[in-house]
């Protein structure tokens, strides 16, 4: 790596760290929001309801705002606002005003059929988990108008390379959903953590207010179809939105298929996803959100600054998402019990999603680079590529579900993974079975769209594979001298059982931490240069 190239790496890391470290915050806020959940609840009928009411009201709000936000919006408004602040804010207020008027219209209609529309989210749901998941999803309804205000403004941040607030948002979301769970529940019933949903999307709102009018935001009392900006955006937006309707569908068959298997299997699939998205959230969308500005105004400009910055930008996930994803499979059990272990939540409940995240640890890796291919793609105002193979690992993940559900009843294949997880047969065991399509599945996305990206940007020689090969060789050799060690790791003992559980598992995981990076130096891994000399400036 020569001067330059360790330059943009040093930068990429540096601009992404503020997002890391406050996605680490809001994800720890969502596993404290998870405990207490799992706690008071346990995986059973009333977590079943709750995660199942979300499908809808999270379609509508993916389906409209968070395509055109990642795939359309933030392209286009760099591009109007670097030429015309002003241009740029009534941009912003003509698109925020039509996406308000599209998510109020389509949850006005939906809070209507949404009878109709709850036995197809959870077929398994009796007559009155039906009702109460009915009454729950019509609350629910009102976050996607909250969100979608809050994610527009959020992605002006982001245009704006102000992540701060953007950042700490979802930790507010969280707590707002905590609050419903520990106060309001007990007196309004499961309504209660609904309007804990409606607090939070306040929060992660009113937090990120300031920021944007600091920025220089203006709200412009614009509502123009024929604006040639908006007609861009709404181009640009609608391969992805599609692409999010199939995901979105997706993840609804997923949980019917999850519904029809035994109570509680919706909430261990949940909370095994919530768990997978710790270092995603913190590298591979921290990463790929930090350089999105970057690459959208390098695209059509400087081709050959655009390819060195979006492999530095792959390298460091790689050189951080291997490690990690090893550290999951091996740590599973122990990470599991220590952040979901509690109250209602027993040992059937650790041992099964601890076998989830095994087998999701194999994916976390692939979606992360997903999320910077696809905005490389994004970058470069095309949407359609993403979309088509994001369409082929969807139909994939959809068909492997119904297959894999049906062979984990079968009891030899069945036993063979029981004896990889290490986990004993049980009525929800065929939950593995969704969580092996969906990482799967993912893989195969990861390695389509980054060999459909190598054409299409013209990348002659990326290095990623062997890149890739030496970091899965250090992290191999890191786990074999681990397995072997960890009998003779001292664990740490002291009065609080918690205390001792996440000291002796955070001594583990810093012995596997050091042994991988000092594996990956050994290998000539050259991204292992940059966490070290960031830290001797810290």
């Amino acid at each position: 790596m020569d001067i330059s190239s360790s330059k943009i790496s040093s930068g990429i890391f540096r601009g992404s760290i503020t997002l890391a470290v406050f996605s680490l915050v809001s994800r720890l806020t969502g596993l404290l929001r998870d405990r207490i959940l799992a706690g008071r609840f346990g995986a059973g009928e009333t977590l079943d309801i709750y995660y199942a009411a979300f499908k809808i009201p999270d379609f509508i709000f993916h389906l409209v705002i968070i395509g055109a936000v990642s795939a359309a919006f933030i392209p286009t408004f760099i591009n109007y606002y670097e030429r015309d602040k002003n241009e740029g804010w009534r941009l912003a207020s003509n698109f925020l005003n039509t996406a308000l008027f599209f998510v109020i219209t389509a949850s006005l209609i939906l809070i209507i059929f949404i009878p109709d529309l709850m036995p197809l989210v959870a077929p398994g749901f009796g007559p009155l988990q039906t009702a109460y998941a009915v009454d729950l999803t019509r609350i629910m309804f009102l976050s996607p108008v909250i969100f979608a205000i809050s994610t527009v403004l959020g992605s002006i941040l982001q245009s704006l390379r102000r992540f701060l607030a953007f950042a700490i948002a979802p930790s507010f979301y969280n707590f707002g959903i905590i609050f419903g769970a520990l106060y309001l529940e007990p007196s309004l019933g499961l309504s209660g953590l609904g309007w804990g949903v409606i607090i939070g999307a306040l929060l992660h709102l009113l937090i990120q207010l300031p920021a944007v009018f600091r920025a220089g935001f203006r709200w412009f009392a614009v509502f123009d179809f024929a604006d040639s900006g908006l007609r861009k955006v709404f181009k640009l937006m609608m391969p992805r939105t599609l692409g999010l309707a199939v995901t979105h569908i997706n993840l609804i068959i997923i949980t019917a298929i999850a519904s029809t298997i035994t109570v509680g299997s919706i909430s261990i699939f949940n909370f095994a996803n919530n768990l997978q998205f710790l270092p995603i959230s913190m590298i591979g969308v921290s990463i790929s959100i930090a350089i999105f500005p970057t690459l959208s105004s390098l695209s059509g400009r400087d081709n050959e600054a655009f390819i060195n910055d979006y492999l530095s930008a792959m390298k460091q996930i790689i050189f951080f998402g291997v490690p990690v994803s090893f550290a999951m499979f091996i740590f599973r059990e122990p990470i599991v019990a220590l952040l979901l272990g509690v109250g209602r939540f027993g040992p059937e409940d650790i041992g099964l999603t601890a076998a989830a995240v095994g087998i999701f640890a194999f994916s976390a890796l692939a979606i992360s680079l997903v999320s910077l291919i696809n905005r490389a793609f994004y970058a470069f105002h095309n949407t359609v590529i993403p979309l088509v193979v994001g369409a082929i690992s969807v139909s994939l993940n959809i068909v492997l579900s119904f297959l894999l559900v049906g062979w984990f009843k079968i009891e030899e294949f069945s036993l063979f993974w029981q004896k990889i997880l290490g986990v004993s047969d049980g009525p929800a065991f065929s939950i593995i079975g969704l969580a092996l399509a969906w990482s799967l599945s993912h893989v195969l996305y990861s390695v389509l769209i980054h060999l459909k990206f190598i054409k299409f940007a013209g990348i002659k020689k990326s290095g990623i594979w062997q890149y890739m090969s030496k970091t899965i060789g250090a992290s191999l050799l890191s786990c074999g001298i681990l397995i072997f060690a960890l009998p003779y790791i001292p664990k740490i003992s002291v009065l609080s059982g918690f205390v001792s559980q996440f000291l002796s598992l955070s001594l583990d995981v810093l012995i596997f931490g050091i042994m991988a990076f000092v594996f990956c130096r050994i290998f000539g891994i050259k991204e292992a240069v940059i966490p070290s000399r960031f830290l001797r400036r810290v």
